[in-house]
């Protein structure tokens, strides 16, 4: 298909996506010279990467982010290791809000089942992607 001829519409919280009932979901992120875009037929997917940043504090923002509980297993680790916890965490999270299409504003539904995979794309970057429902997911890294 033609690139103009590609139209797209929004979810009920904003998230694009094909119109017309196409069957392929996909959604994309970015941060600091790396781009990533899920995509997925039939269901529904979400992808988030963030650069790992040590200069920030990662035990409040998980508190605010994450709640109380991984926020206290992050204090008692060492500060490297609190730092990339923080972040494969956060993404996971981030992901897995996409996948539903509901952003920051709202939790995802209860008990709506999603397969949630890390991503190995590069050092210095925690990358995951999340996929709606439980059965086995294929993922591959193109560049």
């Amino acid at each position: 298909m033609a690139a103009e001829n590609v139209r797209l519409e929004q979810g009920p919280h904003g998230k694009p996506r094909l119109a017309g009932g196409a069957t392929l979901r996909f959604n994309l992120t970015h941060t600091s010279g790396l781009a990533l875009v899920a995509l997925a037929e039939g269901r529904e997917v979400g992808v988030d990467a963030e650069r790992v940043r040590d200069d920030r504090d990662v035990v409040a923002l998980a508190r605010h982010g994450l709640g109380a509980g991984p926020a206290a297993e992050l204090a008692v680790l060492a500060p490297d290791a609190a730092v990339a916890e923080f972040h494969r965490r956060w993404v996971r999270h981030e992901a897995v809000l996409k996948c539903h299409g509901v952003g920051l504003v709202a939790p995802p539904p209860a008990g709506a089942p999603v397969v949630v995979r890390d991503l190995g794309v590069g050092p210095g970057v925690a990358a995951a992607v999340a996929v709606a429902g439980d059965a086995p997911v294929a993922i591959r890294l193109g560049g």
